[in-house]
């Protein structure tokens, strides 16, 4: 008799029920499914309002509670905490993506935000598709492009903008993750998002290359809403505002320059910046 032959026919006795027993991010129906998201009524207003009781796993488990805060043009934050804590949940939560726990989230009209994952969508378009993803069509000009890529450090695959077997697959497959998410970083730039949730976006950066992307982004985009998860510690230059989930699970805010870093280690490979160093700029280009 084959091995799952025995398996299908074999009967379940009673010191096997716990192997029926829901295991893992099972939906408990008794979970509040409360976070509410909804949009700002006064077209004019760009501030994103997260006021959360608790944020929870669809298993009823406890992830962060009392979230109050008013992030405002121009604002720059980075999350923190321990790994599970919900901090990547926060960001499905306020994308309308996770109604498990209790509260209210209201976000401009304009909608005009843009995540950046750790591991970047590349679609089967060409290159001009993959840069503006997610927008269906190629809004940007070709100069444009070929500038983004420059400040990202992809000269190398600007003759790509005119080879029509070049897409989003064979993409995938010669660049590296690094260059990935690099080339992810060229989005934002020509985008330009009033909101940029930035999710361990660098993690396949070393020191110096992350600091040209932060700092490219942060000059292009000074008055957006920016806020990054990350454990490293010198992306905290970058930013103005830091939020760390406790063990506690509760959400400590305060000035970046108070934040505890318990959660943060240093970066490897290049030197590393201090929070007193000026923010690097991307060097100008000549067009192409």
């Amino acid at each position: 008799m084959g091995l799952l032959s025995r398996i299908f026919k074999r009967r379940i006795k009673d010191y096997d029920t716990d192997a029926l027993k829901p295991r893992g991010n099972y939906i408990d129906p008794s979970v509040p499914r409360q976070i509410v998201v909804a949009q700002a009524e006064d077209a004019e207003n760009d501030t994103l309002s997260l006021r959360i009781a608790e944020l929870r796993t669809p298993d009823n488990r406890l992830l962060v509670k009392e979230i109050s805060i008013d992030l405002k043009p121009g604002d720059k934050v980075m999350v923190t905490g321990p790994s599970g804590s919900g901090k990547s949940t926060l960001f499905r939560a306020i994308s309308g993506l996770w109604p498990y726990g209790m509260g209210d989230i209201v976000v401009p009209q304009h909608r005009n935000l843009m995540m950046l994952p750790q591991k970047p969508h590349l679609p089967l378009m060409n290159l001009e598709g993959v840069l503006s993803y997610p927008l269906d069509n190629v809004p940007y000009s070709r100069e444009d492009m070929v500038e983004a890529m420059k400040t990202v450090g992809l000269e190398n695959y600007i003759p790509a903008f005119d080879d029509e077997n070049v897409t989003g697959a064979t993409l995938e497959t010669s660049m590296s993750g690094g260059e990935k998410q690099r080339l992810a970083f060229a989005r934002v730039l020509l985008a330009k998002p009033k909101m940029l949730f930035l999710d361990e976006c660098t993690s396949a950066l070393d020191v110096t290359w992350q600091a040209k992307m932060y700092g490219a982004v942060m000059q292009a985009l000074p008055d957006s809403v920016i806020i990054s998860i990350s454990h490293r510690a010198e992306l905290a230059k970058f930013h103005t505002i830091g939020m760390m989930i406790t063990d506690d699970k509760d959400m400590k805010i305060s000035d970046i320059s108070e934040m505890d870093q318990r959660y943060l280690a240093p970066d490897h490979g290049g030197t590393a910046p201090t929070l007193d160093d000026p923010q690097p700029k991307p060097k100008p280009h000549k067009p192409a």
